[in-house]
């Protein structure tokens, strides 16, 4: 079932037609001038911002009707009080998105507690999202530049393509240190064996032939725990 209700999905859909019908119009007439591979530029961006920005109007509905089922649930009726609505500003890699969320308080503990943040595991005062994190922890694993890394995913944030220069979403090198400083590393699976009693330890020399014509004299060891058969 899908998140939207059946209406705001009509509203949605409605918008965004209206919205292409606009920006596009200039383009699809047959007596409009000819720019040839301006207007092709012009398609290319006005469609990838109307992607984006119906992607930050879905994310926003979405998690705006998440807050509003578990508002009105028997749940939080039972255990929290409704203190406030409060709007959110995240950096997102749709672009900037605000959602208004509920702000509870608990029953027994009088603590706040906000079931969207704590449900899409959003950490408190966060102003990029975690996707936008983990882009910038890995893009610095191939680029050993923070202030590059950066440049690179702001300029990523919000659009698919774009001919101007925006430094709206440029992020700074020390957002990307604490990104990355953040990070949970994940510690690699080590199968631990058990130290055999003897092993067995086989070394020889051994010529090789080079592609000079002559040979060369190398030094091959050999390892192992034991012996199976005769030989």
């Amino acid at each position: 079932m899908s998140i939207l209700t059946k209406n705001n999905l009509s509203v949605l859909m409605n918008y965004i037609i209206s919205k292409t019908t606009t920006n596009l119009k200039s383009i699809f007439g047959p007596q409009c001038e000819f720019k040839g591979i301006h207007d092709y530029v012009h398609l290319v961006e006005s469609i990838s911002e109307l992607t984006f920005e119906t992607a930050r109007t879905l994310f926003e509905h979405s998690v705006e009707e998440m807050d509003s089922a578990f508002r009105y649930s028997q749940h939080r009726i039972h255990q929290f009080y409704v203190k406030c609505k409060r709007i959110r500003t995240l950096i997102t890699p749709f672009g900037r998105v605000n959602i208004n969320r509920t702000i509870c308080l608990d029953r027994i503990t009088g603590k706040s507690y906000c079931y969207v943040d704590e449900k899409l595991g959003l950490p408190k005062y966060d102003r990029y999202d975690p996707c936008i994190k983990a882009m910038l922890v890995s893009l610095y694993a191939d680029y050993n530049s923070m202030i590059k890394v950066g440049k690179i995913i702001g300029d990523r944030i919000g659009n698919a393509f774009s001919s101007d220069t925006n430094q709206s979403f440029r992020i700074s090198r020390q957002t990307v240190f604490n990104s990355i400083r953040k990070t949970a590393i994940l510690e690699a699976l080590i199968i631990h064996k058990e130290t055999p009693s003897e092993l067995y330890i086989m070394a020889d020399e051994k010529y090789v032939h080079l592609n000079t014509g002559k040979n060369r004299m190398i030094k091959a060891a050999v390892i192992f725990e034991g012996i199976e058969g005769d030989k």
